[in-house]
């Protein structure tokens, strides 16, 4: 069949189809008329584009656009870099959206939602670049993201699941000395109002909205509880809404009494404090050595890991620099970022706090981002051994725009290198000991690709390493780690 045969106008589609509608009609002829103006109208902006290019170039990177921080700066105008394959012809452009929805108005079956379709349009624009990070986010979903980032919201502190069919919204966690367990909420509770407003059929954004506000303000939840003997009661808990911690760092210390184990769930900057707060409790009841669990990590912000590799590694020793210009006396080199000109921005540690008890880090192929960082700069300074599964491959960097209604854009902009010049993008961090998830021996390709893999063999350190995975969580990466970090105490 020739393809010819299947591309219709909307004219010939009206047409041949034998489809009556004047409206339609008129608004294509519309269309067309007006595309002579909106094509010179284009020209006159793109003229108007490249006399202002520099000065919002400069104006961009004035407001930190080309740094490593999420920032909020109105986006201005950009013109297309000399050497980029097409362009976009903004009048052919606004006239086949008018167009498509012309059509849609009047020959789709269904309603559209116009916001919606700007939504969609602009989550492709994104999409289009090639940027497997690229994103658009919409107003609510900006605002979430900022709320993640940051780790702090006005809140009650408890983690909520709903079931998309019954709508039936269920407690899954209650945040530690949050306003939700103050109020006596509890895991497995049903929301089913707040502050009198029945939520049982709200989609969970809107439930959400209801109990969120400004701080020190209260709310009362109504939740439905299932008790021992099986019958249904309903609660009514008053909450003081205020700025809720969103817990990242888990710590414990294990059987042996010397071991402590911290885990990171992302690097956001409440991560900080709640590290160093952990770490100086497991000293305080005599940790000799430290596993850090980041395995299911997917990063988070770049400030909060440079804070905690400044916590962990020693003030400068002159093992890595860059060049005269980016060295800076008497720190430590953490991590360094290149974009299209080179070295774009240099990071460096000053704290004078170190740990001192030798580390081993846990992975897998879903630690990403700052926690490849993390393993990076501590392994470049002979600092810890990393056990467990090649990580992710995520070494460049985001920054978010938000546009001027409350919408944002994220694209890379750099790519990061750990302090002795390692690209981690799309190769990861292949680990000292590499050792699956059900114990099973890894052998990568210096490309970070699998080479093979094999049962751990029948040998003393096997039964070591399965004695201790008994003993401990059941974890066999952990039990590697724990013997090679004896071995490395005792070296």
């Amino acid at each position: 069949m020739n393809t010819n045969e299947n591309i219709y106008t909307s004219e010939t589609f009206a047409l041949e189809k034998g489809i009556e509608n004047a409206d339609l009609k008129k608004q294509i002829k519309k269309l067309k008329f007006k595309n002579g103006f909106l094509k010179f109208l284009s020209c006159f902006l793109a003229i108007c584009l490249l006399a202002g290019g520099g000065f919002a170039a400069y104006t961009l990177g004035r407001l930190g656009f080309f740094s490593t921080q999420s920032i909020r700066a109105r986006l201005i105008a950009t013109a297309s870099t000399p050497g980029k394959v097409g362009t976009l012809d903004g009048a052919h452009l606004l006239t086949k959206i008018k167009s498509v929805e012309a059509i849609l108005d009047n020959l789709y079956y269904y309603d559209v939602d116009k916001k919606n379709m700007e939504t969609g349009i602009f989550a492709g624009l994104m999409g289009s670049i090639g940027d497997r990070y690229a994103d658009y986010y919409t107003p609510s979903g900006y605002t979430t993201m900022v709320e993640q980032t940051e780790g702090v919201y006005y809140g009650i502190g408890v983690v909520i699941t709903q079931d998309p069919n019954t709508k039936v919204t269920t407690v899954i966690q209650v945040y530690k000395k949050s306003p939700g367990e103050e109020a006596g909420i509890k895991a497995g509770d049903i929301i089913v109002s707040a502050d009198g407003v029945d939520v049982r059929q709200l989609d969970s954004g809107e439930l959400v909205k209801l109990i969120k506000g400004p701080e020190n303000t209260f709310v009362t939840v109504g939740v439905e509880r299932k008790e021992e003997n099986g019958t249904r009661k309903l609660l009514e808990l008053k909450c003081q809404r205020r700025a809720v911690e969103i817990p990242t760092v888990d710590f414990e210390m294990l059987d042996d009494k010397t071991t402590g184990k911290i885990s990171i769930t992302q690097f956001d900057m409440i991560t900080v404090p709640q590290f160093k707060e952990a770490y100086k409790e497991l000293k305080d009841k005599g940790m000799k050595q430290l596993v850090i669990d980041l395995r299911n990590n997917p990063g988070g912000v770049l400030d909060a890991v440079l804070q905690v590799l400044d916590y962990c590694i020693p003030r400068y020793n002159g093992k890595y620099t860059l060049n005269n210009d980016n060295f800076e006396a008497g720190q430590t080199l953490l991590v360094y970022t290149k974009n299209k000109t080179g070295i774009d921005a240099s990071y460096y540690g000053d704290d004078d706090h170190f740990v001192d008890v030798p580390i081993a880090v846990l992975t897998n192929g879903a630690s990403a981002s700052a926690s490849e960082l993390f393993c990076g700069a501590l392994r470049d300074y002979n600092l810890a051994i990393i056990v467990g599964e090649k990580t992710f491959g995520k070494g460049v960097v985001q920054s978010v725009v938000d546009l001027d209604d409350g919408t944002a854009v994220k694209f890379t902009i750099s790519e990061y290198f750990t302090p002795s010049g390692y690209s981690i993008e799309k190769k990861g961090i292949i680990p000292d000991f590499p050792i699956g998830p059900l114990g099973e021996q890894i052998t990568y390709n210096d490309d970070g690709t699998v080479k093979e893999t094999h049962p751990i063999a029948s040998s003393s350190e096997a039964t070591k390493i399965q004695e201790f995975a008994d003993t401990y969580l059941g974890d066999l990466q952990l039990g590697k780690a724990i013997i090679e970090l004896n071995k490395k105490t005792k070296n």
